[in-house]
């Protein structure tokens, strides 16, 4: 509560409260720490008027969290003060600041920030990374003709680094298609034929832009062309669908609607990666005989036509209450239907679309 959740303001104030009494009867190494949850409760709690405050964790050596606020425009030497101050470290000039280049690899090398770097600038292109991240990570192939597009405006952004490659005919080389399309979209593809077609939108792209325009709009029109796909900015599970839940188990929900909702009826019972935004849920499914993908999806809109309505898991199951047309019955409107899949990560689906409801409820009202 004090250093990753901003709480709020009675169960702040009591907090606040009970931090004081506990200083004053804990023994000598406890206050030591009660006095860390002042500072850090304070920091999180800051009065923001007038200031852009950007909320910032840092990893430590030994892979602890540390959590400040900090005004955008400070730079990483004022946050490695405010860090130090918090441990009380009285020479914050011993330590540097260093990006992990992959998260999931602890020994993958360190990259050395400059202390001078503003957060605003560094949250920038974190953000633009970790959407070539996501992109690159894409699970399925909606529109192969769309990954051209996105994959010739990356080259675009970079392109002081793809032009001489472009030059060598170097896009076939191991490694190079692999930057700019996902995995799946080149998995059993000619690369030559790939890098090809990735040119050929290249050089449509050159010859309408300026060479010399701010990189921030090169990286906003491959942003664009990435929010395009359905799952982008997506929560991802994969999960399959089942007629319905076992007799022998507790079921998700206790009352859903006779009609038992099929996503394809062509696909019977197939394995979709689930999508879980701010939009609403999206079921995907590769057609390999079609070249693309088939997608199924519903809002938490209210007044969508397709929309989802209830949600619930038990164990490996989670259910879904949808209104959407019934092919069977074209004048009954939107009736209610149920959506069972079967996952292993039932309950954080759940729990996902609970979360994003309740936040754009908030929003809403």
């Amino acid at each position: 509560l004090c250093q990753k959740f901003s709480c709020s303001h009675d169960l702040h104030d009591y907090l606040r409260a009970f931090l004081f009494i506990s200083l004053s009867n804990a023994d000598a190494e406890l206050q030591d720490i009660v006095r860390d949850c002042i500072t850090e409760i304070n920091s999180l709690t800051a009065d923001e008027e007038g200031e852009d405050l950007s909320s910032v964790t840092v990893m430590l050596v030994d892979f602890t969290t540390r959590k400040v606020r900090m005004p955008s425009k400070s730079n990483l030497r004022n946050v490695s003060d405010s860090i130090c101050e918090q441990l009380r470290i009285s020479r914050p000039t011993d330590f540097a600041a260093f990006m992990v280049a992959d998260i999931a690899n602890t020994a993958a090398p360190h990259r050395l920030l400059p202390h001078h770097a503003t957060l605003a600038v560094i949250q920038e292109k974190m953000a633009t990374l970790k959407a070539k991240l996501e992109y690159l990570s894409y699970p399925v192939v909606e529109d192969i003709q769309l990954f051209y597009r996105i994959a010739a405006a990356v080259m675009w952004v970079d392109r002081e680094h793809f032009d001489p490659l472009v030059e060598k005919g170097g896009l076939v080389q191991d490694g190079v298609l692999e930057q700019l399309m996902p995995a799946v979209a080149i998995k059993n593809k000619r690369r030559g034929g790939e890098a090809k077609e990735v040119l050929e939108r290249y050089a449509e792209l050159a010859a309408h832009c300026d060479r010399d325009e701010n990189k921030v709009v090169g990286m906003s029109r491959a942003f664009s062309e990435m929010q395009q796909l359905r799952l982008f900015g997506c929560y991802l599970w994969n999960g399959v669908e089942r007629g319905a839940v076992p007799e022998n188990m507790d079921k998700p929900l206790e009352e859903v609607p006779q009609w038992k909702v099929t996503l394809n009826p062509k696909m019977a019972e197939a394995s979709y990666t689930i999508g879980v935004g701010l939009r609403g849920l999206a079921f995907v499914a590769p057609l390999p005989s079609e070249g693309g993908a088939f997608c199924r999806e519903f809002e938490f809109n209210d007044k969508a036509y397709d929309r989802v309505m209830k949600w619930g898991a038990c164990r490996d199951y989670v259910q879904f209450i949808v209104s959407c047309a019934d092919p069977e019955r074209p004048d009954a409107g939107s009736p209610q239907g149920v959506v069972t899949m079967q996952c292993a990560a039932a309950v954080d689906i759940a729990y996902a679309c609970h979360r994003i409801h309740t936040l754009l409820r908030a929003e809403r009202y």
